[in-house]
Order: structure tokens, then sequence, then C-alpha cells
């Protein structure tokens, strides 16, 4: 596996468009973590259960925008 220490990269040279997006993902994924870890010791029962709530509804709304809306462009509200 290639190290990339992205605290020394130069803007002279920058990486392919693949290394790119392997460092945009790396970051990504270590900056979600460091917010994880600051928010789950501020959670009481009520911002728990918010949070359990908002993580659980994280699979069903993605199948939604996956699948999409039926739009009936015929229907109408006015009559």
């Amino acid at each position: 596996m290639k190290v990339t220490h992205t605290d020394t990269l130069k803007p002279g040279q920058p990486p392919s468009e693949t290394e790119r997006l392997w460092i945009y993902n790396g970051l990504d994924c270590c900056v979600t973590l460091e917010v994880l870890e600051v928010l789950l010791p501020q959670l009481d029962n009520l911002t728990a259960g918010t949070y359990a709530l908002s993580r659980a509804l994280q699979g069903p709304v993605l199948e939604m925008n996956m699948r999409g809306v039926l739009v009936d462009e015929q229907w109408s509200w006015i009559s």
C-alpha cells in the first residue's frame, strides 16, 4: 500500500487523478471519524435517540433517492 503524506504535498507536483481520488477518500474518512469522536461524548438520552433514528433512516432514504419518485405530470392541483 502506498503511503501519501498529505501535509508535504506540493502544488507543483500534483498526484495522478486516481491518487487524488484516493487521497480525497482517505481524508473524508478521517475527518468523519474525528467528528464522530467529538460528538459521541456529547450525546445524552434524547440526542442519542435522535442520532440512532437518523442513522436508521439512512438506508431507506438512500433507496428512495436511488429509485426516484414517480410523478404524474398530467395530474394537477388546480382543477
